[in-house]
């Protein structure tokens, strides 16, 4: 696979992305929330569920920015336009990022995860070619999903770049596994 260094963007947007990996997922190569976090200037992204190394939740949480975690769940409500209205402070985003199961754990055993409100994207296709298998027909991978986000959040400008980065990972990475 041809190294993707040169061709991430930085982009800076006004909302924050905070992605929480989860430990198993942390050092895989198809891991696209690492990939989203290298484009966002101002992001980053933290491990949890490492032994002995307890996760720091600080920033999570600061008065002059709105926090919510994109977690796809019955009782998160849909990322819109209304939504974004209620509150014009600027938008801490929390990606949990890991299969459902981890994820689950992740904003569960986290305290102040659990205790933020959730939100979700309203139905988005994913891309027609990915490098993992969605458990779920609504599953995108972590960059589509902050990519969409974005959009909705007033950062419309970063989505189409994320959108061509994560098209650029899946087509080199299929290549150099011999699918393309």
């Amino acid at each position: 696979m041809r190294c993707l260094c040169a061709e991430i963007p930085a982009l800076a947007t006004r909302t924050q992305v905070i992605l929480v990996l989860h430990h198993n997922e942390a050092d895989k190569p198809t891991n696209t929330g690492r990939l989203a976090s290298l484009a966002l200037t101002g992001s980053e992204w933290r491990v949890r569920g490492v032994k002995d190394a307890p996760m720091s939740s600080a920033g999570f949480v600061v008065p002059e920015r709105r926090s919510l975690v994109l977690y796809p769940r019955d009782d998160a409500r849909v990322l819109d336009a209304a939504l974004v209205a209620e509150d014009p402070r600027p938008v801490t985003l929390i990606v949990p990022d890991a299969n459902w199961n981890q994820a689950a754990r992740i904003v569960r055993r986290e305290a102040v995860l659990a205790a933020l409100p959730r939100v979700v994207l309203a139905r988005v296709a994913a891309a027609p070619l990915q490098v993992r298998q969605n458990s779920r027909a609504d599953g995108v991978s972590t960059i589509e999903a902050i990519a969409h986000a974005l959009a909705i959040l007033g950062d419309a400008h970063a989505t189409e770049p994320l959108l061509a980065l994560h098209r650029m990972f899946v087509e080199r990475t299929l290549a150099a596994r011999g699918v393309l």
